[in-house]
């Protein structure tokens, strides 16, 4: 949801809100200075992996990093079906970093490329191990 300030000096600025969500166990895949290595589970590994997109599909310039989410159940027809996961609050490290607080920049971005182990999800989509690219990451201004 997004919260819109209508009077007084933040008038105008836009707040991301989540929705009130139940009280279930928050699940942690990584944090902002630790890859994720979740090789234990199917949908750790997908959040492994879509970390891993997110610094290859914005060619190198950001990775989507302390991701976590609650995991709850779906129903269909009334009859209990799969598990759908809500993320929250996650962070970047961009070329910039300027993504917010806790964005640590290049610096971020290469500790990710360093302890980022791919697994079959990451093969699978075919990225490139991020081990053979860390020394390509520079410092760099991006375009607002």
């Amino acid at each position: 949801w997004i919260a819109t300030v209508i009077e007084g000096p933040q008038a105008g600025w836009c707040y991301l809100v989540d929705p009130m969500l139940p009280n279930q166990s928050i699940t942690k895949f990584s944090g902002m200075a630790v890859a994720g290595k979740n090789d234990k589970s199917l949908m750790g590994c997908t959040m492994d992996a879509l970390a891993h997109f997110s610094l290859v599909i914005s060619n190198e310039a950001l990775v989507l990093v302390d991701i976590q989410g609650i995991e709850l159940p779906v129903y269909v027809g009334g009859i209990r079906d799969t598990n759908q996961l809500t993320l929250f609050d996650t962070m970047t490290h961009t070329l910039a970093g300027d993504s917010g607080i806790g964005d640590k920049g290049v610096d971020g971005i290469n500790e990710f490329k360093l302890h980022h182990h791919c697994n079959s999800i990451c093969r699978g989509l075919g990225l490139t191990p991020t081990s053979t690219t860390i020394k390509n990451t520079k410092k760099a201004k991006l375009p607002h």
